[in-house]
């Protein structure tokens, strides 16, 4: 929901080399880049050797790669990228907020309405209209506040 891991874990991407220094991922908060693969042909690759890998940062949380020294070559889905990334641990109310929606959904009492009603008459008259999530939202606006917060869209468009 949020666009970023908020435990580390494991990604691996295939995106397209531009020849430029800079590669962007569609992966936030890069921790460590494991490895990456240059594939020429569908059966033909070169890895990325450890010296190399040392010359990569990721100075910023932004997804974006930064080679010192060299380019990362171009070619349409030619890289195959393998990054460890996310936070240590959840901030607190993210977790808390998690903890909240997890409760919530458990105790979620069945009603007569079905569940993807968006309005319902009663037999005694009068029309109700339900309240429904949008978008990437909880339909919780207090979780859903908690997890605008801590989003990290940089409304890039990726292909994978």
């Amino acid at each position: 929901i949020c666009g970023v891991a908020f435990v580390p874990r494991y990604r691996r991407v295939t995106v397209s080399g531009n020849g430029h220094s800079e590669l962007i991922l569609p992966v936030m908060k890069i921790r460590r880049v494991v490895s990456i693969t240059n594939y020429s042909t569908a059966t033909s690759s070169t890895a990325v050797t450890a010296a190399e890998l040392a010359e990569i940062t990721v100075p910023a949380d932004d997804g974006i790669l930064r080679s010192r020294t060299s380019t990362f070559p171009a070619g349409y889905q030619n890289l195959v990228v393998e990054v460890e990334h996310g936070f240590d641990q959840p901030p607190a109310e993210v977790r808390d907020a998690a903890i909240y929606y997890m409760r919530e959904r458990i105790q979620h009492v069945r009603s007569g309405i079905p569940d993807r009603a968006v309005s319902f008459a009663v037999a005694e008259g009068g029309t109700y209209r339900l309240a429904l999530p949008s978008g990437r939202k909880t339909g919780n606006p207090d979780i859903d506040a908690i997890l605008e917060r801590h989003t990290w869209d940089t409304g890039r468009a990726f292909v994978a």
